[in-house]
């Protein structure tokens, strides 16, 4: 099954920014990371979201 796993790192008030981060899994469970506003706090959302990542 596909999907999409948004991780919620954007600011729900923002109003002239955009920092959306979701993870799209497709069915042979390959994942890719969009991260549309930069920062490292993504990181901490996926250790919160318990998914398996790597990075490379």
């Amino acid at each position: 099954m596909e999907k999409i796993i948004v991780l919620g790192t954007g600011w729900a008030m923002s109003e002239k920014l955009f920092n959306t981060s979701f993870v799209l899994e497709n069915n042979q469970k390959e994942k890719l990371l969009v991260d549309t506003g930069g920062g490292n706090g993504i990181l901490s959302q996926l250790e919160i979201s318990l998914e398996e990542y790597t990075i490379f």
